[in-house]
């Protein structure tokens, strides 16, 4: 406690001390100054270190790296076995060995997990996974090399700012999740999976060896994304009551949006898709599907539409005179 105390008083700033004229004084309000022991980095974090791997978790709180730390092989990096567990990864990387498991691995029912701020490379087994995890909120966490799935949460879970490079599925959210603000580059698999009532905003796909999208479920929205370089942009596949609006999808080897069947009732609105085999492709056995405001050109085929669905007056944007025209150039 002397030690602390001695710390604390050696950390208190120097107070300048000016001398007013007595014609000043009465107008100048006293402040009173009180000294405030200053805390010492290192010296009272309430956080718990995590300084070597592998490292399990067992009781919920705060946890935090201390450095650059590398996994030994056949084992996960973090192992969480609790709720209400937060690790800021502190600007820090967990790098991966060969034959190690995923960098953070979450194998029990939990919830509430937070994971920020740094960066997963190189694991065999993956990067994140909290297949079993509810109400994961994870961010800005770079996450690159990794031979399995970059990412992937459980239900009510919340991913933005991160980014999937070289792995070999990128991000997966199959139940009421969100994610935005991310970026999938070089994926051998899908870059993105959504399942049911997941959403998917201000995305960027920059090849993938699978899918830019893949929609597998009830009522998934996909909005303002980008995707380029994939065999197939979007694919709404076993997907009803979906929604997929203003994307932009450039360069796919089979189709720029591709709706299966028996996919149905989806809204196709307002994308913008080119240089595709084919532009929007609706499967014939598809039903009830709306197509309108989309603008497609260059494609090998621009539209190709089952029928049954409703689709918008396809034409140009100077002959068109319906508000819900597709346009084809």
């Amino acid at each position: 406690m002397a030690t602390l105390r001695a710390l604390a008083i050696l950390a208190v700033p120097t107070v300048s001390v000016f001398v007013l004229s007595s014609r000043f004084a009465s107008s100048v309000p006293q402040i009173p100054f009180t000294a405030q022991p200053v805390l010492i980095s290192g010296c009272c974090d309430p956080r718990t270190p995590i300084s070597s791997l592998p490292y399990t978790i067992s009781t919920q709180g705060s946890y935090y790296l201390t450095h650059n730390l590398v996994a030994t092989g056949g084992a996960a990096g973090v192992i969480i076995n609790a709720d209400n567990v937060t690790i800021d990864l502190n600007g820090f990387t967990l790098d991966g060995a060969a034959g190690s498991g995923s960098a953070i691995s979450m194998p029990l029912a939990s919830r509430d997990i937070t994971i920020f701020n740094g960066a997963v490379t190189g694991f065999p087994g993956g990067g994140i996974d909290g297949t079993n995890v509810k109400n994961c909120n994870v961010a800005q966490v770079h996450l690159a090399q990794l031979a399995g799935t970059a990412l992937i949460v459980g239900p009510g879970s919340l991913v933005r700012d991160c980014n999937a490079i070289s792995c070999g599925n990128g991000f997966s959210l199959p139940d009421t999740g969100i994610i935005h603000d991310c970026l999938a580059n070089s994926i051998s698999g899908d870059a993105f999976l959504l399942g049911y009532m997941s959403i998917a905003t201000h995305c960027v796909v920059n090849g993938s060896g699978g899918t830019g999208m893949h929609l597998l479920g009830y009522g998934i929205q996909v909005r303002d994304c980008a995707l380029r370089d994939s065999p197939v942009g979007i694919l709404i596949d076993q997907s009803s009551y979906s929604q997929v609006m203003n994307n932009t999808c450039v360069a796919h080897s089979q189709a720029g949006i591709r709706n299966l069947s028996p996919s149905h009732r989806n809204r196709i609105q307002a994308n913008d898709v080119s240089n595709s085999a084919i532009g929007i492709d609706i499967a014939a056995a598809s039903q009830a599907n709306v197509i309108v405001l989309n603008t497609v050109g260059g494609n090998g085929t621009n539209y190709s539409i089952g029928a049954g669905n409703d689709v918008g007056p396809i034409g140009t944007a100077a002959t068109s005179t319906s508000p819900w025209s597709n346009i084809e150039h």
